[in-house]
């Protein structure tokens, strides 16, 4: 059996399941706080051991952009997002970069683009 991964924060190391039985994590479930750990969707191990447990919190995303990881609500109102969140979220799943998806300002084409695949939906 392989050497158990361990996880900074607090300045400890600990494995999920110590980090599951200190007072410290609110997540008492260990494949819940592995499944925090792995994805990627809390931007520190300390957000991922203390964030509140719920469907909401478990299931938000977080992109990379500027060196910060942040929801998607939150860049929307991030003083260097020139788009609305609508927008940006469907850049987000076209595959843009969250930096450019971000940044970019809204350009011509891209409503040219959003109005033929209206069309093309209603046909």
């Amino acid at each position: 059996m392989g050497k158990l991964r361990k996880h900074e924060a607090f300045g400890e190391k600990k494995t999920v399941r110590e980090w599951v039985e200190d007072d410290r994590c609110v997540v008492k479930n260990h494949g819940t706080l592995s499944g925090r750990i792995y994805k990627g969707r809390f931007p520190t191990v300390e957000v991922a051991l203390t964030a509140p447990v719920g469907p909401a919190v478990h299931s938000l995303p977080f992109y990379e952009a500027f060196g910060e990881k942040k929801a998607i609500r939150e860049w929307a109102e991030d003083d260097r997002c020139a788009v609305p969140i609508y927008k940006l979220r469907r850049r987000l799943r076209k595959g843009w970069s969250p930096e450019e998806a971000i940044s970019r300002p809204f350009a011509k084409d891209e409503l040219a683009e959003m109005h033929a695949t209206r069309k093309e939906g209603a046909d």
